[in-house]
């Protein structure tokens, strides 16, 4: 129950995760895209647990109704229809299903023998690298066309994003989309690399025999006392 409190949480507040760092227009627009975005993976969480299993999963629900925050992070500020993010939402709610399900215990576990306790493979992970790629491709779509949002919400100047100026200065403002989106591919490779790196040498120093003796993988009785 407690958990399902948190999850709720953090339903609620993901909007601020994407957008506080923006202001005005851009700052709404990434809020009605995330709480959409949300609310497609809801959808698409529940609907995987009950095809997989006939009833919801309770790991589904607390973890992959959250991926469609992550999926329609990188874009969240770009999308101006609606159906484009419950879309995101809902594949990437999808994924992290499956990544609970199916990925994690056949692949991860089984296969390659890693445990992922806290789930962040399925709820950050792959909904994550789906998001660059949606914004990747959403970047590239908009090259010569100039932020589609700006023609729609605006007729007057003045109310432009940053105070003022026309669609034209607006439009090269903006710089070229498709450098935009080869940066967006850089920045996921080069996190792709950190990550892997340091997960590979946070897994070596934890394996080696100065941490030892460990009874138990995965359990704090070593290090806490426990009152029964």
């Amino acid at each position: 129950m407690v958990a399902v409190i948190g999850s709720v949480f953090l339903w609620m507040f993901w909007p601020s995760f994407n957008g506080a760092l923006s202001e005005g227009v851009t700052q709404h627009r990434i809020i009605c895209n995330t709480v959409l975005g949300i609310t497609g993976s809801v959808i698409s969480a529940a609907g995987t647990a009950r095809i997989l299993y006939g009833k919801l999963d309770m790991e589904i629900i607390l973890n992959a109704t959250l991926a469609g925050g992550v999926a329609v992070g990188s874009s969240c500020d770009l999308i101006c229809e609606p159906w484009a993010a419950l879309l995101i939402g809902m594949i990437g709610g999808i994924l992290s299903s499956l990544g609970f399900a199916k990925i994690g215990p056949w692949i991860m576990e089984s296969k390659v023998e890693l445990q992922d306790t806290c789930g962040v493979h399925s709820l950050h992970g792959m909904p994550g690298v789906f998001a660059a790629i949606v914004s990747m491709i959403y970047l590239s779509t908009l090259e010569g066309k100039g932020f589609p949002a700006d023609k729609f919400y605006f007729t007057d100047p003045s109310n432009f994003v940053d105070g003022a100026g026309t669609a034209g200065e607006i439009q090269n403002e903006a710089g070229n989309y498709n450098d935009q989106a080869l940066a967006q591919l850089k920045s996921l490779l080069v996190t792709l690399a950190i990550s892997i790196i340091s997960g590979l040498s946070g897994g070596f120093l934890c394996s080696m025999d100065i941490w030892k003796p460990v009874h138990a993988l995965f359990r704090d009785d070593d290090h806490f006392h426990h009152v029964l």
